[in-house]
């Protein structure tokens, strides 16, 4: 019997299950204290008891600058609030200043009282504090009129602390007398509700103050103007610091959570005594639910144990993917329980773990109904029938290519954008392979083209640009002779017809075009007779935009229908609901990969 040790394992089981959340609010102590020593450095060098603003707004008004001034501020409110806000009412300097005034004691007072309220539930929470939190936010009955706890009552001043210190929308309608009484005001209703993270509305108006000065020299020293920089620095300090309250707050209620979810582990169910008063107790139940409990708790066993099912399975795909990473360079010796091949660099991974290779994976999902309105089909596995939703198959390659490694190593000069980046890498990546290698870049706009020129003058890569028919066979024939010259830019429509440029190795497609002939036409300059050398074909999709949901349409479509040098309009079998759909969001059509047999960059 271990009846006299059970106490202290017990304990230790406690402390090891809330370990992880007593090092998130230890770590979020620390980032607030490293926040706040440099706020409060920056808060001594700022007088606040004589305002540099309100020396400012003094300078001004006795220079006669008001009208101007006052239009500058109006101005920058209504840039982003048509009503000019609260502080927009004034009608002159002495207005301003009240408004300025009333606005910057209201963040001190209401900063001063988050840091008090915070730092009440700092302490190690009492079981109390426990049961408050639970009844009220965490597992709140129905139609429960409990008192909001500690934790809800400091959200509410931390969303009244960021409606005053952040540009928001929603207070709108919301005037300073309902500001003085924060009882009366629903800060969750009226509060930052939009979650923005714009100015507010007394930070612009200190910024234009400063910048008034700045401009006009209405001060007589530079020492207004760096008191100013420091006021602005400290809002800004405050503004930073409340990510760092925030993160508190949120480590605090996670320690909070655990302590209930271990109450809740700790006490049993038990049944209503009799003559017992019926409460809203979740642990006593009435002898007449427990069948119904007995029910719950079958159907959470069956959901836990198919989830654990689940976890056991990917414990053993990462127990043989370590296996494989140690013992054979990233193969897979295991052998496809279908088809037997080796799985080698390739394969896909059900949920229950066991392993087969792409290609018999695709023949299972084919035979499940897999379809453009069928993606959820279920899969058995070939080895133990636990069905897998095909979404859940995971696929793995462990090969590197030593193309990606190369480029890598690669460095673009200039300031260029992704894809004409990741184009004069390539080009770049080729010419340190292959010194000698020729490269046809096609565009279906001559402006990309001038980019892309621009880029490769910036790299140092000889080239040639075919804009007219005037300099045309010129360029062309420098390209084909000249062993310098490796790049031939050149427009997809009218360069891809009629030529044979057989010199070049390699073709570039900077975007996907709508007809496919084109392409077809584009890769047939260096793909046929007479090409005694490898040919290699390169695509440039930005994933997330038209670009992919253009490439995934035209690669559903049948490719029998495409016949090179046809009309747009005899190859176009594109209907308006496949043109509407270019412009709709479709993370699943953009996660589609390239086709067999080139070579795609999605950026």
């Amino acid at each position: 019997m271990r009846d006299d040790k059970l106490p202290d394992e017990v304990k230790e089981l406690k402390n090891v299950y809330t370990t992880r959340v007593n090092v998130q609010v230890t770590a979020a102590q620390q980032n607030l204290d490293v926040a706040q020593t440099s706020l409060a450095e920056i808060r001594q060098k700022v007088d606040i008891q004589s305002p540099w603003w309100i020396e400012a707004l003094q300078s001004v008004a006795t220079r006669g600058m008001e009208g101007d001034l006052c239009y500058r501020i109006k101005d920058e409110l209504s840039a982003t609030d048509m009503d000019l806000g609260s502080i927009g009412r004034f009608k002159d300097l002495h207005g301003l200043q009240y408004l300025v005034s009333s606005k910057l004691d209201l963040i001190e007072s209401t900063h001063k009282n988050l840091l008090e309220a915070l730092n009440r539930l700092v302490v190690p929470p009492s079981p109390q504090m426990v049961q408050a939190s639970a009844e009220c936010c965490l597992r709140p009955a129905k139609d429960n009129h409990s008192i909001r706890c500690a934790f809800c009552q400091v959200d509410d001043i931390f969303t009244e602390y960021e409606s005053r210190i952040f540009g928001h929308q929603g207070m709108k309608g919301v005037d300073d007398q309902d500001l003085q009484s924060d009882e009366s005001l629903d800060w969750h209703r009226h509060g930052n509700t939009g979650g923005l993270r714009a100015d507010s509305e007394v930070e612009k108006v200190l910024r234009v103050v400063h910048s008034f000065v700045k401009t006009n020299k209405t001060a007589s020293t530079a020492q207004l103007i760096q008191e100013g920089r420091l006021h602005l620095n400290l809002i800004e300090g405050l503004r930073k610091e409340f990510k760092f309250l925030r993160a508190l707050w949120f480590a605090l209620h996670e320690r909070i959570s655990c302590l209930d979810e271990l109450d809740m582990c700790t006490t049993r169910l038990r049944l209503l005594l009799p003559g017992e008063p019926v409460t809203d107790d979740i642990h006593v139940i009435h002898p007449l639910q427990v069948e119904q409990q007995r029910l719950k708790f079958m159907s959470d066993r069956i959901v836990a144990q198919t989830e654990l099912r689940k976890k056991l399975g990917q414990l053993l795909y990462l127990n043989n993917l370590a296996k494989t990473q140690t013992c054979h360079d990233g193969k897979n010796p295991e052998p496809c329980p279908v088809c037997t091949k080796q799985l080698g660099v390739q394969w896909s991974v059900f949920a229950c773990g066991h392993c087969v290779c792409c290609q018999c994976a695709w023949v299972l999902l084919r035979q499940a109904g897999i379809g453009p309105r069928h993606r959820n089909v279920h899969v058995k596995c070939p080895m133990c029938r636990i069905p897998t939703v095909a979404q859940e198959i995971s696929y793995v390659s462990t090969t590197r290519s030593q193309t990606k490694e190369t480029e890598e190593n690669v460095t673009v000069k200039g300031s260029h954008s992704t894809k004409v980046e990741a184009v004069v890498r390539t080009l770049l990546t080729i010419k340190s392979s292959d010194s000698a290698a020729k490269c046809l870049v096609f565009s279906t706009w001559q402006e990309v083209l001038g980019v892309l020129a621009k880029a490769l003058e910036d790299n140092g890569i000889k080239y040639r640009h075919i804009t007219g028919s005037r300099l045309f066979q010129s360029n062309l024939q420098t390209f084909k002779q000249d062993s310098l010259v490796g790049v031939l830019l050149l427009p997809l429509q009218t360069g891809s017809n009629g030529l044979n440029i057989i010199e070049a190795t390699h073709v570039l497609l900077v975007e996907p075009a709508l007809n496919p002939a084109h392409e077809l036409q584009a890769v047939g300059r260096v793909h046929r007779i007479g090409q005694t050398k490898a040919t290699h074909v390169y695509r440039f999709i930005v994933r997330g935009t038209v670009e992919s949901r253009m490439y995934s349409l035209l690669q559903s479509k049948p490719t029998g229908c495409v016949r090179p040098g046809a009309r747009d309009s005899e190859n176009s079998s594109l209907t308006l609901g496949d043109l509407a759909s270019l412009f709709t969001q479709d993370e699943e059509l953009d996660e589609e990969q390239c086709v067999p047999g080139s070579l795609g960059f999605h950026l």
